[in-house]
């Protein structure tokens, strides 16, 4: 599958999105045969995707890598090291907002005392 195919159905269901949700934004009833098409064309690029993925795991395992390493290959890839460490970072602060919700801390052994930076 070439690269014009998949950038051309990727921009195609952005822009469909984007007029959508302008729509909705703006009150206007959007048809539901609109809608289903919308539908119709996310499913068609998410398939397109599933294909494109599909084939660099299938490429990197005839290379000799394993399932694990395929799966990183693929990753790495496809997605942008940029947008790699931001989502890293995103699950670092999410873990980080769930430790303080649960009233946990993180790296201190049970019967110790976690010492704050700041205290009252």
């Amino acid at each position: 599958m070439s690269r014009r195919v998949v950038r051309g159905v990727a921009g195609a269901a952005l822009a469909v999105e984007a007029v959508l949700l302008g729509c909705r934004a703006a009150g206007v009833r959007t048809p539901g045969a609109v809608l289903a098409g919308a539908a119709a064309l996310v499913a068609c690029a998410m398939a397109v995707e599933c294909v494109v993925l599909g084939r660099l795991w299938l490429a990197a395992r005839r290379a000799g890598a394993g399932r694990r390493a395929a799966v990183g290959a693929v990753v790495r890839t496809a997605v942008p090291g940029p947008v790699r460490r931001l989502v890293a970072h995103e699950a670092r602060a999410l873990s980080s907002l769930g430790l303080w919700v649960l009233r946990r801390r993180h790296g201190v052994p049970g019967g110790a005392l976690a010492v704050p930076y700041t205290g009252p």
